[in-house]
């Protein structure tokens, strides 16, 4: 694992090249401010709560800079506890705020059904493929490996694995819920059904839900993006892993010309 998406500067969150999205070099890709948020209220919530839902609003282009990230508690309840986390640049502007969900873990006897696997070839049976607009030489996409596992790129329906390749914070090891957040924000990119060369397609918001932690590194994600004539889009993708499915991403999108 080489580098990271941020660098600690005492209590702020100090943005490298590797955040770079597609669309202004000057810009981050949601993935990785959608996973600093997560992991601040991952952190609030404790190691004895799974975060089972994060919804991220995207306020503001988000600067390739120093940023603060500040959490509040909205309710901690003896099963359910709710967050709300916001991003925040050198002047304090609001750049993108996250509600979190989280469910107290308790254990509980169930007969459980045997994992049946994800529905498409595994990332060992899959081929790699990178996503082709971003225009930087060093950018999100050279901070995950994507694995191309049905479909063709373009013209339909799209299913990849993708695992991060570096930290969210220089130090330390991503946990399963980075590693999900990270990638989840590239639903929309991965089931492009449009010219997206004539095109760029902005996601407004983060929704990702999730029944259990993902297992290992590779996120299975199988994801359809529809854009209509009149800018607006929905980008809608199922998550997976070799267990099989775990969770589901959604993000509104604003298309418009390049």
């Amino acid at each position: 694992m080489d580098g990271a998406y941020f660098r600690r500067r005492g209590d702020a969150f100090e943005a490298t090249e590797l955040t770079r999205g597609p669309w202004n070099p000057a810009h981050q890709h949601g993935g990785p401010p959608a996973a600093l948020l997560g992991r601040a209220i991952a952190a609030r919530a404790g190691e004895d709560a799974f975060v089972c839902r994060l919804h991220v609003d995207l306020l503001r282009p988000v600067p390739i800079a120093t940023l603060r990230v500040e959490v509040e508690t909205r309710r901690e309840g003896r099963a359910v506890r709710r967050y709300r986390a916001t991003l925040l640049d050198a002047e304090r502007t609001p750049l993108a705020v996250a509600t979190g969900l989280a469910l107290a873990r308790f254990p509980v006897t169930l007969t459980a059904l045997p994992g049946s696997g994800a529905p498409f070839p595994t990332p060992d049976e899959s081929a790699p493929f990178a996503l082709p607009f971003f225009g930087e030489e060093i950018a999100y996409h050279t901070s995950v490996e994507i694995r191309r596992a049905a479909g063709v790129w373009g013209e339909g329906d799209f299913t990849a694995w993708m695992r991060v390749r570096c930290a969210v914070v220089e130090g330390e090891a991503p946990t399963p819920l980075e590693r999900v957040l990270v990638v989840a924000d590239a639903g929309s990119g991965i089931g492009a059904r449009f010219d997206a060369d004539g095109h760029t397609f902005i996601n407004a918001d983060l929704d990702v839900a999730l029944s259990r932690p993902l297992a290992g590194e590779w996120v299975g994600m199988h994801a359809r993006t529809d854009a209509n004539a009149d800018g607006t889009g929905l980008a809608d993708t199922e998550l997976s892993d070799p267990r099989g499915r775990f969770g589901r991403g959604t993000q509104v999108l604003v298309v418009r010309p390049r």
